[in-house]
């Protein structure tokens, strides 16, 4: 696995030659953990500090256990756009570290870089709709019901998780694709890892 990372992370501009599948999943999986683990790295703390903040807020105040849940629900809800922008930060950085390697990939199985603008595509569309998405679950954690202690329901929230998911289907079978046996028009088959 180390290989494949260092190889992708060292050819992070180029664009020409062949990947072989392994190589390239390697690095998806290592790209993937990088970035679960710094969301949560940021995320945690900072839901944390608002739960904590709302906590004593409501505490200090000597509300019911309603006003409490109340108060941890806006407190947490005021971190979204902060949250927001660490996933867009990630998003995009992740979109850049996996452009080179992606078309390397279909070059091996002799298709187009351009099929790269797939995933890529869908990858964007889910970034442009994060802050819609985050207003959405923002407004509907600052709406929470203080007398019953229910919060309202999200039902509206499906469209954007399908849509966060579509850059990984997408991704999946455009780099899923046999490789091409010998050489192609992008170059020689590449020695496997």
């Amino acid at each position: 696995m180390f290989e494949a990372v260092k190889y992708g992370l060292r050819n992070l501009m180029r664009f020409d030659g062949r990947d072989t599948r392994q190589t390239f999943w390697l690095y998806v999986l290592f790209l993937y953990l990088v970035s679960f683990l710094v969301s949560i790295l940021f995320a945690v703390p900072m839901v944390v500090q608002a739960a904590l903040i709302g906590i004593r807020s409501a505490q200090q105040s000597g509300a019911d256990d309603a006003a409490v849940q109340t108060a941890i629900m806006t407190s947490v809800g005021s971190m979204m756009k902060p949250m927001l922008y660490i996933g867009l930060g990630s998003g995009i950085g992740f979109l850049v570290l996996l452009a080179a390697s992606l078309v390397r990939r279909l070059h091996d199985s002799n298709l187009s870089g351009w099929f790269g603008l797939v995933p890529a595509g869908f990858q964007a569309l889910s970034l442009i709709q994060l802050p819609l998405q985050m207003d959405r679950v923002s407004t509907a954690m600052s709406r929470v019901e203080a007398h019953t202690g229910q919060s309202v329901t999200m039902t509206t929230q499906w469209p954007g998780a399908i849509l966060g998911w579509a850059p990984l289907i997408a991704l999946v079978l455009v780099a899923s694709r046999r490789s091409t046996p010998g050489p192609n028009r992008y170059g020689q088959e590449p020695a496997s890892s």
